[in-house]
């Protein structure tokens, strides 16, 4: 799957995804674009995942439940911290508004390297970045 995702990349679409959305389509992106709030809550709320789920959730761009109940812990600051610039209202209604087709399209064409700029949110170092998606929680 990894192979794959990597192959499958879209270089001119995602320098011009990078340099043109904002923000708010990031938090899009982090909610799956289709889970009602709670949902979510319990979703970055329990316990570690490997780089095997998580490549597989990102390269594929869905995911059973089954997965998702060995699923990746966020602690509440970091949490409160992504977040904190947005209204309740605004969240609710971008993570109950957008269609999976336009998710599973945005996830085809990322490119590596800007990628891994992308999702350090500006303060993480990479190194840090993956040990914040590979099992620990912050405190």
């Amino acid at each position: 799957i990894w192979i794959w995702f990597v192959s499958s990349f879209c270089w001119i679409i995602w320098i011009w995804f990078v340099s043109s959305f904002s923000w708010i389509i990031w938090i899009w992106l982090v909610s799956c674009g289709s889970f009602s709030w709670i949902i979510w809550i319990w979703l970055v709320s329990c316990s570690s995942f490997s780089w095997i789920i998580w490549i597989w959730f990102v390269g594929c761009g869905s995911f059973s439940w089954i997965i998702w109940i060995w699923c990746g812990s966020f602690s509440w600051i970091i949490w409160i911290w992504l977040v904190s610039s947005f209204s309740w209202i605004v969240w609710i209604w971008l993570v109950s508004s957008f269609s999976w087709i336009v998710w599973i399209w945005l996830v085809s064409s990322f490119r590596w390297i800007i990628w891994i700029w992308f999702v350090r949110c500006g303060g993480f170092s990479w190194i840090i970045w993956i040990w914040f998606v590979s099992c620990s929680s912050f405190s």
